[in-house]
């Protein structure tokens, strides 16, 4: 929350892609270790058949996030920012049919 008692949320839902180690470390990634204002804290355990998510923790300097991959030098960083992520699994996906496993990026 900001000075003002405010914070914003964004869902997304998303395939999971390179999966949800990799989305979790990239989160991470987005506050550069020499920036952070404490250590990443993950909790819980990603399981589509329970239904439970995992969650990550972490605050200092935001990077601003973005797709991976993408060149972030020259961009402004945003101080004294912390994110409380999660990823929340969608209804189970029939693979043997050919779809994709979704799930909710908070």
């Amino acid at each position: 929350m900001d000075q003002q008692g405010e914070a914003q949320v964004t869902i997304f839902n998303l395939p999971l892609g390179q999966g949800v180690e990799a989305q979790l470390s990239r989160w991470e990634a987005e506050f550069p270790e020499k920036t952070r204002s404490r250590p990443p804290k993950r909790s819980g355990s990603f399981d589509v058949r329970t239904g439970s998510a995992v969650t990550l923790d972490v605050a200092g300097r935001w990077d601003g996030g973005g797709p991976a991959g993408v060149d972030k030098s020259g961009q402004p960083q945003y101080s004294d920012y912390a994110a409380r992520s999660a990823i929340v699994p969608a209804e189970r996906a029939d693979e043997a049919a050919g779809e994709k496993q979704y799930a909710f990026f908070i």
